[in-house]
């Protein structure tokens, strides 16, 4: 992917029909039938783009999404040519204003944006997306990998150990306000986390997982708000 996804932070990949049939915006961040969320659509690295494609793309960015990719120039098809690649120029023009991916790397256009030429955790940052997990080092050691999925109203992240020893780690998730949960598979023990802290927006757990271990952390239920 280009430009390079984060650490701490994940991807899913589509095809045309999902960003013209399915593709909403809200609250400046792409929404999905099915709930999921999205905080910004990724453009492959072409300068090629159909007009219909480019007019759902501007539509888009006009709602408020945050789009990252490069202008493109012309139209893969043959249909309506040269016509098409004027129509191509002209949107692009609009959506994408004076931004080259150089000198200049970010337009507004509308209630959104476009990128072209930053990295994505600078373009992440600034819309106050911090990292959905990770742990002291993290960014150069892939030693502990997670999945997170959300089922109602609970967040639930797999987090495994892949080195062939024991390992002790504070890992943080962009998740706060729930108590957070240990479930281990291994034994089907469900357990409240024993030291753990909410801050910035995101809480942090201590873990420990054996060898090769692996541990589900599920956020389910409110924390309790004390009287003062």
């Amino acid at each position: 992917i280009r430009p390079a996804v984060p650490a701490g932070y994940d991807y899913d990949g589509c095809d045309a029909r999902v960003v013209l049939e399915r593709m909403q915006v809200r609250d400046g961040d792409i929404i999905l039938p099915d709930g999921v969320r999205y905080h910004a659509l990724v453009l492959p690295e072409s300068s090629f783009m159909s007009p219909t494609m480019l007019a759902r793309i501007s539509d888009l960015v006009r709602a408020g999404a945050t789009v990252v990719g490069p202008r493109p120039t012309m139209s893969p098809s043959l249909t309506g040519y040269p016509a098409c690649d004027d129509e191509v120029r002209r949107t692009a023009q609009e959506v994408w204003g004076n931004c080259d991916g150089e000198s200049v790397k970010e337009h507004k256009f509308g209630r959104g944006r476009v990128v072209w030429g930053k990295a994505l955790d600078s373009v992440l940052a600034q819309k106050g997306v911090k990292p959905d997990f990770e742990y002291p080092g993290f960014t150069g050691d892939s030693s502990l990998v997670d999945i997170h999925r959300i089922a109602g109203k609970a967040d639930i992240y797999f987090v495994a150990n892949q080195r062939h020893d024991p390992r002790d780690a504070d890992c943080t998730f962009r998740v706060h306000g729930k108590l957070p949960e240990l479930w281990h598979p291994d034994s089907g023990i469900v357990e409240a986390a024993p030291i753990w802290q909410e801050r910035g927006g995101r809480t942090t757990v201590r873990l420990r997982l054996d060898t090769a271990g692996s541990v589900f952390v599920v956020f389910r239920t409110p924390t309790p708000v004390e009287d003062h």
